[in-house]
């Protein structure tokens, strides 16, 4: 994902952990499907691929934790006012963690197993894709602090504790204002 802030930073965010889409689209992150298969809202996950050149077949990818997101952000936008110029910063831990250390990880987060089927890989997957935040670290004193444990276990205690109806209130909000405008 780009995000684009103002007229002079760039900042590249990679699969942002402990949030919830709330607007449905074509979403096709792991997370959410997983604490959504955990709590039971779906049957079973789908893990496409098994042969992979990673560690355990899966496909690998570099996870961020919602809060991590933000506070990078925020020195982005603390550099920005520097009049620093046109910068693009990797937002991300620099590791990577594959489908299963996923499902592992949160089955133990979340105190419950997370059933899985394998599946056909999908076209254009790659095996393993994370970031390199050093020009984070370096200029904008910032860096990835929590790991997937923790990841897991705050989108394991946002899922179970926030209701669909604050989504279906939150879409309606949503709705009206578009409406407005």
């Amino acid at each position: 994902m780009w995000y684009y802030s103002g007229t002079s930073t760039l900042l590249v965010l990679t699969n942002l952990v402990s949030s919830e889409k709330i607007l449905k689209t074509s979403q096709n992150n792991l997370m959410p499907f997983v604490s959504q298969t955990a709590i039971g809202k779906r049957e079973c996950l789908s893990v496409f691929g098994d042969d992979y050149d990673t560690h355990d077949g899966t496909g690998v990818r570099d996870y961020i934790h919602v809060v991590d997101l933000a506070e990078g952000h925020v020195r982005a936008i603390e550099k920005l006012r520097e009049g620093c110029g046109l910068r693009v910063y990797n937002l991300g831990t620099g590791k990577g963690y594959s489908v299963l250390d996923i499902v592992k990880a949160f089955s133990k987060a979340s105190g419950k197993e997370v059933p899985y089927k394998i599946t056909p890989r999908r076209a254009g997957d790659v095996a393993s894709c994370y970031s390199d935040p050093g020009l984070a670290k370096t200029e904008l004193n910032w860096t990835a602090e929590r790991g997937l444990d923790e990841m897991c276990s705050d989108a394991w205690n946002w899922q179970s504790k926030n209701l669909t109806v604050f989504l279906l209130l939150l879409r309606e909000i949503i709705a009206r204002s578009k409406m407005q405008n």
